[in-house]
């Protein structure tokens, strides 16, 4: 679909797990989305004027009380330069091929603009959201690896290839005119 797999560090100027030694301030805590580093990395690729399409796979740190966090592996992308329409069919076509059942359902949410932001659901369970963010016109989608997974395949059939296909042949017959 024309997206660059980009690699992003874990650890992050600001999130809700500090680590107890980190090395630097700006490496002291377990980021909590992969939103703020992509839009980084658009920001830090200025000299890419035209349309832009950026993926990660990574994981996130849910803070869970009194253990561990709780490592979240997710996919996301952001889209620059995009068009609404175009960045949502990217998304679906995405979903397509890996044969998710998904509807969507119209949420605003923070930081997108109004009636331009969908949660995607598949057996009623949200497996991920797109939508247009307010920042410079830039197109956002997070999907749960796990939930993907779990969620309701479509069935496809496939019509099987013959074993012995049929050998079409053009014969030509000269025959003289008195026969």
């Amino acid at each position: 679909l024309g997206a660059i797999e980009v690699y992003n560090s874990s650890l992050v100027e600001r999130g809700d797990i500090n680590l107890k030694n980190p090395l630097g301030l700006d490496t002291a805590y377990l980021r909590n989305n992969l939103k703020d580093s992509l839009i980084s990395d658009i920001k830090n690729n200025p000299q890419e004027k035209g349309f832009i399409h950026m993926f990660e796979v990574a994981n996130l740190y849910i803070i869970k009380s009194n253990d561990l966090p709780i490592e979240q592996l997710t996919l996301a992308g952001i889209i620059n330069k995009g068009e609404y329409r175009k960045s949502k069919g990217i998304v679906e076509i995405l979903l397509n091929e890996l044969n998710i059942d998904f509807t969507t359902k119209l949420e605003d949410g923070k930081n997108y603009l109004p009636n331009q932001r969908l949660e995607i659901y598949s057996s009623k369970e949200k497996i991920g959201e797109y939508g247009n963010l307010e920042i410079d016109n830039l197109f956002f989608y997070e999907f749960d690896i796990q939930k993907l997974i779990n969620s309701k395949k479509v069935e496809r059939k496939y019509k099987e290839v013959a074993k012995y296909p049929p050998q079409v042949e053009d014969l030509t017959l000269v025959i003289p005119e008195k026969t």
